[in-house]
């Protein structure tokens, strides 16, 4: 099928960056390969065994992944405090936390 003349596809538009749906980053193959165990050479169903296994894993996996892993394309923010609009909130603690520590060590 023809494509039409006046479509077009816009760069931007093709792959969202991490700020724009930050939690759908983890279901999306993104991933890091160790946890996974595709950076050996072999994927998921030969490392976990089962579909089961692999269910056990992602269960306790992506809780962690985007409610605790600080991910550095987020500013070492975690996925949740993005897409829940807590960047302010978090950046604004740490600058507190960072500032008393400066002002109690100087040196």
């Amino acid at each position: 099928m023809p494509r039409p003349a006046t479509a077009t596809v816009l760069p931007e538009l093709l792959r969202p960056g991490p700020r724009d749906d930050a939690l759908s980053e983890a279901g999306r193959g993104d991933v890091p390969g160790e946890r996974l165990g595709t950076a050996r050479g072999f994927g998921l169903t030969q490392w976990m065994g089962a579909i089961q296994d692999a269910r056990a894993h992602c269960h306790v996996f992506f809780p962690w992944y985007n409610t605790e892993h600080h991910h550095s394309g987020l500013g070492l923010l975690t996925p949740a405090d993005v897409h829940h609009g807590l960047t302010e909130q978090r950046i604004a603690a740490r600058a507190t936390v960072l500032a008393a520590a400066y002002a109690a060590h100087p040196e």
